[in-house]
């Protein structure tokens, strides 16, 4: 075997392997701020959970504007606060599961639930959910 055909067989054999490794999808992920605006996948069956700051003390709290119909929200976001101090911030964790492959975008408004106005804050990722 030439020394050439050696190297195209290596190199055939390294794409199929960072393409199979494309392929599987995990089964949780994790989202913070920074993910604002991205694109993740998960596996049918998994989970995405949402951490992102916030405090609930002074009414304001993550309101669902749009879940995809590929999600299906566990209900209310917990908080973890920062401190013991009294009103102080600290993590809200929204949880969804992934319940039908598909594409869609979840949109969070950090607001409170009472006021029409513009929101504080916005967050919004799309989720590709496979097999």
């Amino acid at each position: 075997m030439s020394r050439i055909m050696r190297r195209s067989l290596v190199v055939a054999a390294i794409v199929v392997l960072i393409a199979a490794a494309g392929c599987t999808a995990p089964t949780q992920v994790a989202l913070i701020a920074d993910d604002d605006g991205s694109t993740v996948t998960v596996r049918s069956g998994g989970t995405v959970v949402v951490e992102l700051e916030g405090n609930p003390t002074t009414g304001f709290t993550w309101l669902e504007a749009e879940v995809p119909d590929v999600l299906e929200s566990r209900g209310e976001p917990g908080f973890e606060p920062s401190s013991d101090a009294l009103g102080a911030g600290g993590m809200m964790t929204l949880t969804y599961d992934a319940v039908e492959t598909g594409e869609g975008t979840l949109k969070l408004d950090y607001a409170r639930a009472w006021e029409s106005v513009q929101p504080e804050d916005t967050f919004s990722v799309t989720v590709k959910v496979v097999e």
